[in-house]
This record gives structure tokens, C-alpha cells and sequence, in this order.
């Protein structure tokens, strides 16, 4: 059976649940999403969140950090340069214009990559931390003093050498966006494809109806 390509109404009301979820420890929301989501179907959630990023007005500032970690933790266990969003994840840690306080959570998860904090060592484990902070408190306690940010020449070498700088960029755009936030011009639970939306001869326009992409 061929695998969806995008989200379903009930995926994307689980992915905008997690974004929302600003007071529960990142580590937490991370579970869930792995949980809700198996290994083979996650990059369709993390494409759509992707592209969310690429938006700064379509994210609060909390839901942004949630999003970087789920991008980062959904593919954790492997090498840096394997993550599809390695690209987005160190060009959004060296965007001068972003929060300090969301650089430095990116930075942060980069440093998780190949960990599963057995080692116990102090810096491990203080990353490890991290992920047992909400968004909301990691915003409220955030200290700029302590960090460092380094250049983008040195995170694409440490962490995606060879790694084509577009990688995540995909033809599921339009669609995945579509799925993940709500068209505020058609009814909760209604599908968008579906007949009902298509304007019958004679009938005046129901609410959403037509070439949504029209101009």
C-alpha cells in the first residue's frame, strides 16, 4: 500500500497539539510525538514543521523551540548528517535576526546528536537537561551571557559536512502546509476536496468553495 504523502486531519491535530504544548518538558512532547508517529512516517510531520520554521510570524516564539527540538530529537540516534533538516537546523542557529534564547536551544540539541547521555559526564548531562525544560521556561530562565555562538562555517563542519544546503526542500510544500494549519474558510472536520466544496450550476458559492489558490 503507498504511503500518504501528507498529513491527515488527525495528524496535523496532533502535530499542532505538540507546538502548543508550552508548558511540558521538551523530552516529554518529543515521547509523544514518536509515540503518535512511527519511525517510517515521521519526516511528512517534520517536513510540514520545516516549513512552519521558515515563517517566523507563523509560530509563536515557544512553539519555534518545540518545533527545532522535535526536528532534532526525531532523528537523534543517527548521525547529524543524516538528519533531512540538518541545514535548516544550523542556518536557523546562525541567523543573526533570530531570539539569542532560540539560537541557543538550536545550538544546544545540535550537541545532542549521537548522545544517549550514558556516558554521564557533566556536559552531557546538562544537555540532557534540556530536554526536561518546558519552552515557557526555557524563555524565562535563558541567560545570553552564557553562550557562545559560533560561525556557520564551523557548525556545517562539525555537524553536515556534505550535506546539500536545500535537502528539505520538497514538492509537499503547498500541501503539507496546508495540512498542518487550519483554513480559517472551511469548517473544522470538513475535507477540503471533497465535492461538497465544488460549486454546482445554478447554486450560489458555499464558504470555501472555488480555487483556494485563485487570485
Amino acid at each position: 500500500m503507498k504511503k500518504r504523502a501528507t498529513l491527515g486531519f488527525e495528524e496535523s491535530k496532533a502535530v499542532f497539539g505538540l507546538l502548543r504544548a508550552e508548558q511540558r518538558p521538551l523530552e516529554e512532547i518529543v515521547s509523544d510525538f514518536n509515540s503518535f508517529f512511527s519511525h517510517g512516517r515521521q519526516f511528512i510531520p517534520c517536513f510540514s514543521i520545516s516549513i512552519l520554521l521558515q515563517d517566523k510570524k507563523m509560530l509563536s516564539s515557544t512553539q519555534r523551540l518545540i518545533a527545532f527540538a522535535i526536528l532534532q530529537q526525531a532523528y537523534s540516534s543517527q548521525k547529524p548528517s543524516a538528519n533531512p533538516f540538518i541545514s535548516l537546523l544550523i542556518n536557523a542557529a546562525c541567523d543573526v535576526e533570530a531570539e539569542k534564547y532560540e539560537r541557543a536551544l538550536i545550538l544546544q540539541l545540535l550537541q545532542l546528536f549521537g548522545s544517549d547521555g550514558s556516558s554521564g559526564g557533566k556536559e552531557e548531562n546538562l544537555l540532557f537537561q534540556l530536554l526536561k525544560q518546558s519552552a515557557a521556561d526555557y524563555i524565562k530562565s535563558f541567560d545570553p551571557s552564557v553562550h557562545a555562538f559560533p560561525q556557520h562555517e564551523q557548525l556545517q563542519q562539525q555537524y553536515a559536512d556534505k550535506v546539500h544546503p536545500e535537502r528539505y526542500n520538497s514538492p509537499l510544500k503547498d500541501s503539507s502546509v496546508r495540512n498542518v494549519v487550519a483554513d480559517p474558510d472551511v469548517p473544522c472536520g470538513f475535507d477540503v476536496n471533497s465535492s461538497e466544496f465544488d460549486v454546482q450550476p445554478g447554486a450560489n458559492p458555499k464558504l470555501g468553495s472555488g480555487d483556494r489558490d485563485e487570485t
